[in-house]
């Protein structure tokens, strides 16, 4: 079964290679350049190269013998490929053909010590602990990440933007962050932030840090020998609001979209009264890394 030429692909019988459509790599990395953060973008585009044919031959054995996370992502970036090329049903009748799996088999063993385990605790006594032997602006960007429950490479952004485009980022009548007014920051293909609670003191953070990237905070903790475990912020976020406010909202704050029949069509909440809940439990919760 051969592929016909799309409008955004370039999958075309016309073009091929040892009898195989052809694949014009040029295009695909604009696609990956306006879709998808740097880091997504290599990893996307260096998979696409290695397991191609799965996608333009049907066959995806090449892939069974992954590990679960390398076959996740080898999975993330065909479906890239399949979804640029026009190719989406094809792909998903390989996956339904193979039986491919994003996530693994459950393991029973990790549930049971998810279940017997203070992972809060610990995650927040690790994060204290790096803290304590990095500069005053490092640790900064980790006490407004876990006030905003943002994932890391989002609330770096935001703390740079709050730097220099305050007026178009705060709504000051409610004291949110509005995420969505910048989509190609934010909105990505699977990731997406729409807005964040805030206070006073987190904007001050913000206000009062030295501008730094992502990459450049991951390296001074590499540089002392640290972990670099910024992405517990985000699961401290999500645990300690889960207690106070609907998890509905904690969904939504953290960009997650409701999928569920009664979340979508029916649930109304008064999310603006809770946003205030939210936001009062500011102080307690940046104290949990203190």
């Amino acid at each position: 079964m051969g592929f016909e030429p799309t409008i955004c692909g370039s999958l075309s019988p016309g073009s091929t290679n040892n009898g195989l459509p052809q694949i014009d790599w040029y295009k695909f990395d604009e696609y990956l350049t306006n879709a998808f953060h740097l880091r997504t973008q290599s990893e996307y585009r260096g998979n696409a190269k290695r397991y191609w044919r799965v996608l333009t031959t049907g066959d995806a054995s090449p892939l069974l013998g992954l590990s679960d996370a390398k076959r996740r992502h080898a999975m993330g970036s065909l479906a890239a490929l399949a979804n640029f090329s026009g190719e989406k049903e094809r792909w998903k009748q390989i996956v339904s053909k193979y039986d491919l799996r994003w996530n693994g088999k459950n393991d029973i063993g990790n549930l049971v010590n998810l279940l017997y385990s203070n992972r809060f605790d610990e995650m927040a006594t690790e994060l204290r602990t790096s803290l304590e032997s990095v500069p005053e602006d490092y640790a900064n960007y980790y006490r407004f990440n876990v006030a905003t429950g943002l994932r890391p490479v989002e609330a770096v952004m935001a703390v740079n933007m709050l730097r220099t485009n305050c007026s178009n980022y705060v709504n000051r009548d409610l004291l949110v962050l509005e995420h969505y007014r910048f989509p190609k920051q934010f909105i990505r293909n699977t990731k997406k932030a729409f807005i964040s609670v805030v206070d006073q003191e987190t904007l001050e953070i913000a206000k009062n840090v030295r501008g730094l990237d992502y990459q450049g905070i991951r390296s001074e903790f590499r540089r002392r020998k640290l972990s670099f475990h910024m992405a517990y912020c985000r699961k401290l976020y999500a645990t300690f609001m889960a207690k106070r406010v609907d998890v509905g909202l904690v969904d939504l704050l953290q960009g997650r979209c409701p999928v569920g029949i009664f979340s979508k069509f029916y649930n109304r909440p008064n999310y603006k009264d809770d946003l205030e809940k939210v936001r009062s439990c500011l102080p307690e919760l940046r104290k949990v890394i203190e």
